[in-house]
């Protein structure tokens, strides 16, 4: 007859997070002791519990699927603007609508993959296939887009344009002008064919000399204007012409760095790299290669880089399609003509739709195929970057990134998270706590909705959310709230009441009621915007529910392997740790509501922090419970103490 043992075990904290389903069983992992199996819609903390997940707060019904960015023009007035086909909507922080309906030219095939660079009163939007545009706030709710412009020297009805040059055509071409007087009009004749209908509008050089195509003939005849005197008219192999035009393509990202506007990547230079003057943000003439001027280069390697990001962080840092790189500098060297030089740093590659972000002291980003996190990350003794994967412990939480943002800190937590929304509508939430060497991850999914787009305005969360309402798909601009655990929720102001209205934009969907973040009140069906509970209160939140659930780790006793690898286990019972709750569910037991034997049941329930102990049924390899917060109000899980019999 087999002998039944038991063994108690204790997880102090959940400081790991969700570890990744291959690595269930690996007790040789250092964050085992500290992991969960999953941990679905709740949030690690600080010292090591977990949170069940904030909620949501409704704002806006959006016109469709949107890309969001943050404009913060101060600590008072901050915007969030959200990109769709030809359409900008832009939205003050407070969820009330800035600006509606400006044109744009992105068509549906291209908003997804704007990218841009704000500050101040200006954002400078960028994509390789459209010209390059300039958002500028002209009031509190007043915006206005417009075309990039270049500075450029004005003399009468001639310019010389402050713009980047590339000889892009074979070097045996050549050109020769009509006409060398400034302001003459002229034929521009091209030894072999050049000249397209775009080139109508774009500069050329002759021997650095500025020529404005008026007119194309054929392809290697164009009508130009001198917008000064040229050198000579002798057919010269020394021309170029404008990098960003519409023949060749615009830049692809920017960024600022060191008082400079950098763009990179345009559709025909992809490895290109472009700094504007010092302090001169639309001047990008090279001049004389002083300290001060502009910068033209490329990020040389063994095969055509895209340049698909770049990031100001300590370096001028550059993410393409295939490698890592940055362009070294320190506070007594800064970034010159003379010394700008691009150091390739590792070979993972970036994601294209998902700008890297800043966390901690480095650099975190999506993997090129959308598989991986990476943190890039700099060290002083080696004076090289390293690319780290972030997400080892737990894969499976990433699979093809849309969105991501950072947080390092916000008026409700000190913790510092990433959220990253995937193409399947859920969001994997990186808690990181460098000093203490925490990394854990955790993922958030929404009943019978998807996640889309996911930003931080000054420390608020603002995330796009497609919801299926009364068989309707929707999409909704809501904020991340730890004032509810709800989803799409109103706070609705009225009176010791059981009816309330306003809430057409959950029609025909079960809502919950909860008061002051603690109170459950009940549940109903909105109908023509209205829902009627079983019971009054004031000024609940009403929104929808979604359980958060964590499953712990396989049970393995180190001290006997060989035992209890084999045997069939149970839990005989459990202590959970908790923390602010009211109820808490194990395995397939109903809610535990937390009573003590002087509770009053007439008032409402007073959140508890205690033990509470359960005692779940049946055998099974593993010994793993799974511990769910059912009911709508929010609860922090400390610990878990097991008895195993096997």
């Amino acid at each position: 007859m087999v002998a039944f043992r038991s063994s108690d075990l204790l997880q102090t904290n959940f400081a790991a997070g969700e570890i990744d389903s291959e690595m269930q069983h690996r007790t040789d992992v250092g964050a085992y002791g500290a992991a969960v199996g999953t941990l679905i819609n709740f949030l690690p903390r600080l010292h090591g519990g977990v949170r069940t997940k904030p909620g949501t707060i409704f704002h806006q019904e959006l016109i469709g699927d949107v890309k969001l960015f943050p404009f913060i023009f101060s600590e008072e007035q901050a915007y969030i603007m959200a990109f769709s086909t030809t359409r900008l909507d832009i939205y003050h922080n407070d969820g009330t609508v800035a600006v509606s309906n400006i044109t744009t030219p992105y068509s549906s095939s291209q908003w997804q993959d704007i990218k841009l660079v704000q500050s101040g009163d200006v954002a400078i939007i960028c994509h390789p296939d459209v010209v390059t545009q300039k958002l500028t706030r002209t009031g509190a709710s007043a915006f206005s887009l417009s075309t990039f412009s270049f500075d450029a020297a004005v003399t009468g009805a001639l310019a010389l344009k402050h713009v980047p040059f590339y000889r892009f055509a074979d070097s045996d071409i050549t050109l020769t002008p009509g006409s060398a007087g400034s302001g003459s009009s002229h034929t521009l004749t091209a030894s072999a064919a050049l000249f397209t209908s775009n080139h109508v509008g774009v500069r050329f050089r002759h021997k650095g000399k500025q020529m404005l195509i008026t007119a194309v003939g054929s392809g290697t005849s164009a009508t130009a204007t001198n917008q000064e005197a040229l050198e000579n008219t002798d057919a010269e192999t020394d021309w170029d012409e404008e990098v960003f035009s519409s023949e060749r393509g615009f830049p692809g990202c920017v960024c600022f760095h060191d008082q400079r506007l950098c763009f990179g990547g345009s559709a025909s230079k992809r490895s290109g790299i472009w700094l504007s003057q010092t302090g001169q943000f639309f001047n990008f003439d090279a001049a004389e290669g002083l300290d001060d001027e502009a910068i033209w280069s490329g990020v040389d390697d063994d095969r055509v880089q895209q340049v698909r990001h770049l990031l100001s962080h300590g370096h001028l840092q550059i993410f393409c399609d295939d490698t890592e790189a940055f362009v070294p500098e320190t506070a007594t060297k800064p970034i010159t003509p003379e010394n700008f030089a691009i150091r390739s740093q590792t070979r993972y590659g970036i994601l294209d739709r998902v700008p890297p972000e800043i966390l901690d002291e480095g650099t975190i980003y999506a993997q090129r195929f959308g598989q991986g996190i990476r943190e890039f990350m700099f060290t002083d003794l080696t004076q090289r970057y390293n690319a780290d994967l972030v997400s080892v412990l737990d894969a499976r939480a990433i699979n093809d990134p849309v969105s991501m943002t950072t947080v390092p800190a916000s008026p409700d937590r000190p913790e510092m998270y990433t959220y990253i929304v995937m193409a399947d509508g859920t969001i994997a939430v990186l808690h990181s706590l460098r000093s203490e060497k925490i990394v854990a991850w955790a993922r958030w999914q929404a009943t019978n909705s998807l996640y889309k787009q996911v930003i931080n305005v000054l420390g608020r969360v603002f995330v796009s959310v497609r919801r299926t309402i009364n068989s309707a798909t929707k999409y909704y601009l809501e904020e991340v709230s730890y004032d509810t655990t709800l989803e799409s929720a109103k706070v609705v102001t009225a009176s010791a009441t059981a009816t309330f209205t306003g809430l057409a934009h959950l029609e025909g969907e079960l809502v919950h009621a909860v008061k002051d973040n603690i109170s459950p009140i009940g549940t109903g069906t909105v109908s023509s915007g209205s829902v009627t509970f079983p019971e009054t209160t004031t000024n609940p939140h009403i929104g929808i529910h979604t359980d958060s659930t964590f499953t712990t780790l396989p049970i393995e006793f180190t001290q006997d392997p060989s035992r209890t690898s084999i045997r069939r286990k149970r839990i005989a019972q459990a202590v959970i740790g908790v923390k602010d709750g009211i109820a808490i569910k194990a395995g397939s037991a109903g809610a535990l509501h937390i009573w003590n034997v002087d509770s009053d049941f007439s008032l409402d329930p007073v959140a508890k922090t205690q033990r509470v102990r359960v005692f779940p049924t049946g055998y099974n390899d593993d010994a793993t419970l799974s511990v769910t917060a059912s009911v709508p109000v929010p609860i922090t899980i400390l610990s878990l103490a097991c008895r195993i019999a096997y």
